[in-house]
């Protein structure tokens, strides 16, 4: 793993830690953060591990009932009086990594996938929308769990492709 200025010390970690949080719209599981601080070679879990609990503690972050975290408003005080303290190839790749996620969890919202039975049939839906209004809906008669299943996974990774080609088919 390559280094980018991380100390490998707590008080360190705790501002990386505050500073991927600001850097996400909304609230993030342990382990996507880990993803996003874990970049360096100096950083290690358990000293992520502690510097998050210590966070929660003191009222920075807070732990949903959902176990999801988020920023309080002292937080994201803290957060802008102390990225600067960051290296600065820490805080880009870091917030690379924040932005990429993001949109990961964005493109995932716009994905949406059912399988639903009616008058005896099985029928798999799936639907790209453009986070508001759908793009692009697919119903096929399915037979089986596992074939909607198949059809889910494929629609997930090629939702857009899908679209693309199914109106280049429609349009020429």
């Amino acid at each position: 793993m390559p280094r980018y200025g991380f100390s490998g010390e707590k008080p360190d970690m705790k501002k990386l830690i505050l500073f991927a949080m600001k850097s996400l719209p909304d609230a993030i599981s342990e382990s996507e953060l880990s993803s996003i601080v874990l970049l360096d070679d100096n950083a290690n879990y358990f000293i992520f591990s502690e510097a998050l609990y210590e966070l929660c503690e003191g009222g920075h972050i807070l732990r949903g009932h959902d176990n999801r975290l988020t920023l309080t408003p002292e937080g994201h005080n803290l957060a802008y009086i102390v990225e600067h303290d960051i290296a600065a190839a820490l805080r880009r790749v870091a917030g690379e990594a924040a932005a990429a996620l993001s949109e990961q969890k964005k493109r995932a919202g716009c994905v949406l996938c059912r399988t639903e039975q009616m008058d005896g049939a099985l029928y798999f839906t799936g639907q790209l929308t453009d986070g508001d209004a759908p793009l692009f809906t697919l119903r096929l008669l399915v037979g089986s769990e596992e074939q909607s299943r198949l059809l889910e996974k494929t629609f997930r990774e090629k939702a857009e492709t899908l679209y693309q080609t199914n109106l280049d088919a429609l349009t020429t």
